[in-house]
């Protein structure tokens, strides 16, 4: 589930001809290889199975430069995750102060994602606060993607 998540956003991103993100090294915008398909697996062990997915990259055609997103990220909060169920009591209530992200301009709903992942590790629900808005207000940043920051609450 994860993956295709994961390798749609890329997908649609790849698709346009200015990308939404650019090369770190030289600012391209335009020209990237799409390294997904043929990139390193990258495993998520929760309670009922492990999940696979495969590495998020692009690669810069003018310098070379490879952007690797989300995998690693998905996989340590899967292991955190993992933990915090075997060591928790089954009534558990946690609180984790989120905010989704959008690296290099691809949106990656961050708290939907960690609490799907909770769910699989074997914690029974959860729900999210909105506390505010980000990436709103100063012109001079990255991207345009509007993003927000509030209380992911896990319990059982």
């Amino acid at each position: 589930f994860i993956q295709k998540i994961v390798v749609g956003f890329g997908e649609s991103a790849m698709a346009q001809s200015r990308k939404p993100f650019c090369c770190d090294e030289c600012g391209n915008d335009k020209e990237f290889i799409w390294k997904t398909r043929h990139g390193k697996e990258t495993k998520i062990l929760t309670v009922f199975q492990w999940l696979r997915l495969e590495q998020l990259q692009v690669q810069c055609k003018r310098c070379g430069h490879k952007m690797y997103i989300v995998a690693a990220y998905c996989r340590d909060v899967g292991l955190v995750l993992r933990e915090l169920r075997r060591v928790c009591k089954p009534e558990a209530h946690m609180c984790w102060v989120i905010g989704d992200s959008a690296p290099c301009g691809v949106y990656c709903p961050t708290e939907e994602w960690i609490a799907k992942m909770a769910t699989a590790s074997g914690f029974e629900r959860y729900h999210f606060d909105k506390l505010r808005d980000r990436n709103m207000k100063w012109k001079n940043r990255k991207h345009r993607v509007p993003l927000k920051e509030g209380l992911l609450w896990i319990e059982g």
